[in-house]
């Protein structure tokens, strides 16, 4: 995904200026908590969250 850059927004800046819904991987490794509270804070009621699952498997 293109990031948000100063000269050109890409998909982060279309994403929170569209009246799209957006979504999140809220998980602080994916993306940064700063940056989950900047885009709650520019986009309050069209960020969802999602996260990453990984398969069960037994260890070893």
């Amino acid at each position: 995904m293109s990031p948000l850059q100063n000269r050109e927004p890409g998909m982060v800046g279309a994403a929170l200026t569209s009246s799209a819904f957006a979504g999140l991987i809220a998980d602080g490794i994916h993306v940064d908590p700063v940056a989950i509270r900047i885009a709650m804070a520019a986009k309050p009621e069209g960020i969802f969250s999602s996260r990453m699952r990984w398969p069960w498997r037994e260890p070893g």
